[in-house]
Parts: structure tokens; sequence; C-alpha cells
């Protein structure tokens, strides 16, 4: 992923790091990373990876980590041949979802089998290391690396005078169900200012039914679609006018680019993410609103006739984004990992 980029090469300042994967070509002639790309299959829920053992055995890599992802059957099947020869750290373990509570049993049972074996494990965040050392897993190879998204030079937006955006940054698909968003907006127009206009930031499939669904509300004027950003410069402008940002289906890494610019984020409770949700202290530095289209506007509104206090919890966010998400904590988690793998 484009984002880990920041910290494979900071990472590259203190170990010769080599990323395998089967993604498109990343590295660029300034990065200090190699990577090796193989092929990959999918067989139902299943993926393959070709020659991940071959690579990882290899003498010149002293320490192989890896992504605590069941689903990736090489990578499970290399750590049980080379786990006794080589240090192996997972990095990732989740408890996962799943519509089949069985299913969920199942895997769970699968990873505590293997974490419980004693390898180092870098957890997304605190919550998720809490959660398993009730499982029984032993706190002291139990490590945490906020899992963030790093911006050059970021910039304290709160500070910024003028407010008047409700913004949503990431890509357009079902899964974020911005239709609500919308819907919501459209509702409480005659309860905040004139002035305030919602954004929504980038492409995706769900683009051109949001955009129908815009005109047939007749909101053309208050809501707008710059379609995707990728220029930091130019996002940062939207950040400073935004008031809160909001993914009410999803909360993944724009809950940390939000933080780091010292802007609220606003989610809903039982959000898909990956564990990012557990950064937003609710009434701190964001707010988790409950399953439904009247909470999110009682938050909006809130939030867009009160913006000296949501400029409060924008410092509160740019705090803790600075105090537990920046790439350079990361770094010291790995570090630790590592040193005690190889001790």
């Amino acid at each position: 992923m484009h984002y880990r980029k920041s910290f494979y090469n900071e990472l590259s300042e203190v170990y010769d790091v080599t990323i395998l994967h089967s993604g498109i070509p990343m590295v660029l002639p300034e990065d200090r990373f190699k990577e090796i790309i193989v092929r990959t299959y999918k067989i139902g829920p299943l993926y393959f990876q070709s020659d991940i053992f071959e690579h990882a055995s290899k003498q010149s890599y002293d320490i192989i980590i890896a992504m605590f992802d069941i689903r990736w059957i090489n990578s499970i099947w290399a750590m049980f041949n080379l786990d006794s020869v080589k240090p192996w750290i997972w990095w990732g373990l989740d408890k996962g979802v799943s519509s089949s509570n069985i299913t969920s049993e199942l895997a769970l049972k699968v990873k505590l089998s293997i974490a419980k074996r004693g390898n180092p494990i870098i957890f997304y965040n605190k919550k998720i290391r809490r959660d398993f050392i009730k499982y029984g897993l032993n706190r002291k190879n139990l490590f945490v690396a906020n899992n963030t998204f790093h911006i050059d030079n970021r910039i304290q937006c709160y500070l910024h005078e003028k407010k008047d955006y409700i913004l949503f940054v990431g890509s357009l698909d079902l899964r974020k169900q911005n239709e609500i968003l919308i819907k919501a907006f459209a509702n409480i127009l005659d309860k905040i200012p004139k002035s305030i206009k919602l954004v929504l930031i980038g492409d995706g499939e769900d683009k051109e039914r949001l955009i129908s669904l815009n005109n047939n509300l007749r909101l053309n004027g208050r809501v707008f679609f710059p379609g995707k950003i990728t220029n930091a410069s130019k996002l940062e402008e939207f950040y400073k006018r935004a008031i809160v940002s909001v993914s009410f289906g999803q909360a993944g890494l724009s809950v940390l680019q939000s933080m780091a610019y010292g802007v609220p984020f606003v989610t809903s409770e039982n959000a898909i993410s990956g564990g990012e949700s557990n950064n937003i202290h609710h009434g701190k530095n964001g707010f988790i609103c409950k399953k439904n289209i009247e909470s999110l506007e009682e938050i909006l509104i809130k939030c867009c006739t009160n913006t000296e206090y949501v400029k409060k919890m924008g410092k509160n966010a740019f705090e803790y984004y600075t105090m537990n998400s920046t790439v350079r904590l990361m770094i010291d988690s790995f570090e630790k990992a590592i040193k005690l793998s190889i001790n």
C-alpha cells in the first residue's frame, strides 16, 4: 500500500529492508527499501503466494516479519517451517469479523493456536492487544504499532479561522454509506449556517449514484464532488476549512489522516474498521454516533453550530496523533519486537 512507503523508508534507516508482496512495483530511485514481487492466487477465501518459503529461507534474511492473516496460506506454512531457525514476527493480528459466528469462532481458535507459539506480535492498536492478553497470550511478546497515515509537514488545521466544510475523504464505494451522510446533511440545512457545505473528495463505483442523489435532493450549491486529490498541499486546504471529517460506514486510515491535520473524525458504532476507530475517543477527539441517520444529524448540528468547541476537539485530535500515531512511534515498536526476537 502506498501509505506504507514512508514507514518502510524510515525502517530502512535502521535495517536493510526487503518487502515481498504481490502488488504492482512501487520502489522508486529515492526509496531506501528493496522489493520482491511474487504471484498470488485466490481459491475461495484463501490466498496462495508463490515462492514465499524459497525467498524467506534465504540466508541473507536475519528476521522475517509477516502479516498475521490466516487466509494467506503460504505465510502460515513458511512460519511453521522457519520460525525454529529464523526469528519470526507477526504483524496485524486481529479477531476479525465474519457474517458467521461459527466461522469467526473457528478462525479465532486457529489464530490463538498460532499466536501461543510465542512469536512476537505487533498489533495495530492497544485495544486489540488488551483483547488478546485476555485470551492468554504473554504480554511480554506483544507490541503496538498504531496503524497510521504519515503526513509530511502537517499543520494545525484547528487554528484556521474559517470553518465551513463537512468533509469526506476516501474512495466513494457503497460500504462508506455516503448516501446516509448526504441525506443527513439535507435534513439539517435549516438548522445550520447557510455557509456550510458538504464536500466529498474521492472517486469510486458509488460516485454517480451519490451525484444523482444530490441532484434529486436539490442540494446543488451546497454539496461538492472535487474528485480524487492526492496532492498534499491541495488536500490541506480542504482540511483547513473542515469542521469535521465524516465516514459513516467505515473508519479506516482516514481516521488517522484527519487527526494528523487536527480535524475531529465522525463515524458510526460498528463501522467497518481495521481497529482505526479505536483511536476515536467520543466527545474528545471525535464522535461515534449510533447506527442511524438521526444520531448523525444530531452530531453534525452540534458541530456546525459550535465551531469553537470543535476546534478544541481538533486540538485534542492533533495532540493524540502526535503522542500515539506517528511513523516514528511505529518504528520504535518494531525495533522493540526485533530486539526481543533476536535475544
